[in-house]
């Protein structure tokens, strides 16, 4: 009886442990791609500004 619940024992702190690991890939993952993303926005945003820019000094209807 002292196997088994000391075999659980080691099998739940193993869960336990690759469960916050995961999470912490899971976090590292999440801010990444946070960060590619923002990178896009402004680039993304700064593209779409300079283009109205652009078109409101290049109107042909004014």
């Amino acid at each position: 009886m002292f196997f088994e619940s000391e075999y659980r024992r080691k099998a739940m702190e193993h869960w336990q442990s690759s469960r916050a690991e995961t999470e912490r890939e899971i976090a590292e993952d999440v801010r990444k791609t946070q960060e590619q993303l923002q990178g896009w926005v402004e680039r993304t945003r700064t593209r779409l500004h300079s283009l109205v820019s652009y078109g409101r000094s290049h109107n042909r209807y004014e």
